[in-house]
C-alpha cells in the first residue's frame, strides 16, 4: 500500500517526466530504494535520502519531511527554494 512520501515521490517524479532510472541517477540513491519509498515498502525512509530527494526535485526538504511524518508543518525553517547555483554547489561537494 502506497504511503504519503511515495505518493509524493511518484508525483514529484512524474512531473518531471522522469523514470526510476533517471531520478536514481540524479540522486545516486539505488533505483529497488526508489520503487520500495513509491511503493510504500519503505515507510521511512533516512532524511539524508529525502535530502538527495529534494534536491533532485528543486524543492524544500521539509516538503518531504512532512509526507514522510517526520515534521507536521512544512516551511518552518527555509524561506526560499535553493537556486541552481546553489544546487550545483551542494551537488559537488556531496557527490
Amino acid at each position: 500500500m502506497r504511503t504519503p512520501i511515495g505518493n509524493k515521490v511518484i508525483e514529484l517524479r512524474k512531473e518531471r517526466g522522469w523514470t526510476q532510472y533517471e531520478l536514481a541517477r540524479r540522486t545516486a540513491i539505488v533505483r529497488g530504494t526508489i520503487a520500495s519509498i513509491e511503493s510504500g515498502k519503505s515507510k521511512e525512509p533516512t532524511t539524508g535520502i529525502l535530502l538527495r530527494l529534494s534536491r533532485a526535485f528543486n524543492i524544500r526538504p521539509e516538503e518531504l519531511y512532512q509526507a514522510a511524518g517526520y515534521v507536521k508543518e512544512a516551511g518552518a525553517i527555509y524561506h526560499r527554494r535553493e537556486t541552481i547555483e546553489e544546487l550545483r554547489g551542494l551537488k559537488s561537494s556531496c557527490f
